[in-house]
């Protein structure tokens, strides 16, 4: 004979069981304890015997100290909420079809699931779930994980109220679990295929948990779930990830918050979280993303990282003091909704040309170095600078607040390349290889911020070898800089479409001063490489350093002291741009937009470049650059009536052709006279066409005699003009 004690609450029981087997309790209505349903129908349970619950009623299963069988809830409810509840928890607990589990832990009493198994299927006799949680304090891997392992016979739910986790392996053989309410963790891995539904509260994927299975499998939010990236890299899920309506917690670390499936957003999906200016929190999706959602960036110091050019999601991104960074070409579909980034960044990783959709800086931002064009527009609004590093252009350019800073790093460099010409006659390089007349943009093969190939090394047998571009003086004033080039076989050096160093020979130095003026000079360099020795030359041991040691690093360098010195390397330097365009860029063509619009009191920085602009509306304050106007300018009257006035540092040059477009304003009977619309420190260059519209005044153009303003004139009755 075994002794089982039953505990409930202050009822002790002694019960005795004379073999192991299945005890059958049946609660038709109401609610009893299983010490009062053995009694009722005159039963033992043993402390090995299977407990199978029947009836519709609800069975309080109270303390089982010693008990290590299994429970079998086959209708009704069985409440478990002492902390030996499940006894022994070496067994299992099977919830069927249509029946539920109620589990309840307090401040006093704490629920311990130990080792047991729990079998579920269904959403209970009430719809709220196959197990229930009614607790008021945490049921957690700290207090009373659920178990060591969860299975499921079919489709089921669980419902709870606080933290609940799921702290062995999950089996979903195929089916779904829906999740509702409280907070639920996966502490562990999920171990077969199968769907997951989270319906409001909180699910967490903690470091060690993984998944089973590719993207036929679906993780679901929906009644504002929130999903938490917790601590990890979800690398090994390939899940879908379909989000119905939820929200994203992110965590900050040194890892990703990364989902590795493919991602369903059905509205604007919500990302919390971050908040840390020393660490971003980076949430990543590498594979497709689409649905009618976008994604709703709320935290601050935020990194959204797309991946997949497939992705068609049509509710584009919000972004506040975060940044947007793009892995590939179509990863932020074109045709999908509009960005509005605020103080944010939009970065580029490793793409050279990108299509986008419109967007929208608000406050501070930055675009980082990339080709290509924003579908429609840019806007800028709000105070503060968007500094634009970039050659994406669009149809507009308007800004409505602050100011556009173009940064001409994104052209840093030289169009460099090379090119075999085959064996011929190893003594007339230039001739075999002068096969174009100009010497700029042949071989354009790649971008490179230095000189690599003006050393001996890395050269092939009859190779041409090209940079082309611009060279900068950045100076305010003319600098002058000695120039050295010693080259086997032979190097010509282009300054403003001339040839101004031709060297030939392995033992040949050419060193030659060269004075540039200040701002961009086209600049192209042809080297040859005939038979034999190849690259930078020590001219026979000429060329060398105060040591004594032959030189063969700088074939093409310079002395921007213009000291003279010809035979010591230590003068000379080899060409280098930093990377911020400040001595080579590729062109001089910033990214292009056929239209700007500007607002009053806004303003444009070319970063010293010239700019051709076929389109202008209103009044900018421009610093930095010259800029030509060979399409229209179109200026509103009531600007010029409150005093807008644009104000160029550099020049302006007016096309051929170029139009000014001024509205009429009620400028009263007398008309207005002196309304100086533009004034350029670096002077005017041509005259725009006054539109002409019906008007009741006289319209006139004055430039001034120093050639630096342009006013405007509406007046009524017989006017003379002098210019």
């Amino acid at each position: 004979m075994n002794k089982l004690l039953l505990s409930v609450g202050s009822i002790v029981a002694a019960v005795l069981a004379a073999q192991t087997g299945e005890v059958e309790i049946t609660v038709a209505s109401g609610e009893k304890t299983l010490a009062q349903a053995l009694a009722d129908e005159a039963k033992t349970l043993g402390p090995t015997d299977d407990l199978v619950k029947l009836g519709a009623g609800k069975l309080d299963i109270g303390a089982l100290p010693e008990y290590g069988g299994n429970i079998h809830i086959k209708a009704g409810v069985v409440h478990a909420s002492a902390t030996n509840a499940f006894g022994l928890a070496t067994g299992y607990t099977k919830v069927y079809d249509g029946a539920q589990l109620q589990t309840y832990t307090n401040a006093e009493k704490t629920l311990s699931f130990g080792d047991e198994q729990f079998i579920i299927e269904g959403t209970g006799p009430d719809g709220k779930g196959a197990i229930r949680c009614l607790s008021t304090a945490q049921q957690s891997s700290i207090v009373s994980p659920l178990g060591k392992k969860l299975t499921l016979t079919g489709n089921a739910l669980i419902t709870d109220t606080v933290r609940h986790d799921l702290f062995g392996t999950t089996d979903l053989g195929g089916h779904t679990l829906t999740l509702k309410g409280g907070s639920f963790y996966f502490e562990n891995s999920v171990t077969t295929n199968g769907n997951v539904i989270a319906s409001g509260g909180v699910v967490v994927f903690p470091t060690q948990c993984s998944f089973p299975g590719d993207a036929s499998n679906v993780f679901t939010l929906t009644n504002n779930a929130q999903f938490y990236f917790c601590w990890s890299v979800l690398s090994k899920v390939f899940w879908t990830l379909d989000v119905a309506d939820g929200y994203f917690q992110l965590s900050v670390d040194s890892q990703d918050n990364l989902w590795n499936g493919p991602v369903i957003l059905r509205k604007m999906t919500g990302f919390q979280g971050g908040n840390n200016a020393a660490t971003f929190a980076t949430v990543r999706f590498p594979k497709k993303v689409t649905g009618d959602g976008g994604f709703n960036m709320k935290g601050n110091y935020q990194e959204l990282r797309l991946g997949s050019p497939e992705n068609d999601f049509k509710g584009g991104i919000a972004m506040n003091a975060g940044s947007l960074r793009i892995d590939a070409d179509g990863a932020v579909p074109r045709d999908g909704g509009r960005l509005s980034l605020t103080n944010s960044a939009v970065i580029f990783n490793g793409i050279a040309s990108c299509s986008l959709p419109p967007v929208e800086f608000s406050g501070t931002g930055y675009v980082g170095k990339c080709s290509g064009a924003w579908k429609t527009e840019v806007v800028k609004s709000g105070a503060g600078e968007l500094v634009y590093d970039s050659l994406l252009g669009s149809e507009l350019l308007d800004v409505r607040g602050g100011t556009v800073r173009f940064d001409r790093s994104s052209l840093a460099g030289l169009n460099g390349g090379s090119l075999s010409y085959g064996i011929g006659d190893t003594y007339t390089p230039l001739v075999k290889a002068a096969y174009t007349n100009t010497p700029y943009l042949m071989l354009t093969n790649a971008v490179t911020k230095n000189l690599p190939r003006m050393e001996m090394s890395g050269w092939s047998q009859n190779e041409l070898v090209t940079y082309a571009g611009y060279i900068w003086n950045t100076n305010a004033t003319d600098v002058t800089w000695t120039w050295h080039v010693c080259i086997d076989d032979a190097c010509d050096v282009f300054l403003d479409g001339g040839l101004v160093i031709s060297q030939a020979g392995w033992t040949s130095i050419v060193t030659t001063n060269l004075t540039l003026t200040p701002g961009p000079h086209a600049f192209a360099v042809r080297a040859y490489n005939g038979m034999g020795g190849s690259g930078a030359s020590h001219a026979n041991n000429v060329f060398k350093d105060s040591a004594g040691t032959s030189c063969t690093t700088k074939g093409l360098a310079v002395d921007i002291q213009a000291r003279g010195m010809v035979t010591n390397s230590d003068y000379y330097a080899v060409l280098k741009d930093p990377g911020d365009g400040t001595l080579f860029t590729t062109s001089l063509e910033l990214a292009k937009f056929a239209t700007m619009k500007f607002a009053p009191g806004t303003g444009v920085d070319f970063d010293g470049m010239p700019y051709t602009l076929e389109h202008l509306i209103g009044l900018p304050d421009i610093s930095n650059g010259d800029l030509t106007v060979s399409g229209d300018w179109i200026v509103d009257g009531a600007d010029l009536v409150a005093g807008g006035t644009s104000v160029s540092s550099g020049k302006i040059v007016f096309a051929s052709g170029a139009t000014l477009k001024i509205n009429d304003a009620l400028w009263g009977e007398k008309g207005r006279s002196g309304m100086t619309f533009l004034t350029a420190e670096g002077g005017i260059e041509g005259m725009p066409v006054l539109e002409a519209v019906a008007s009741r005044y006289h319209r006139r153009l004055v430039r001034s005699a120093d050639g630096k303003s342009l006013t405007f004139y509406a007046t009524c009755g017989c006017a003379i003009f002098v210019r």
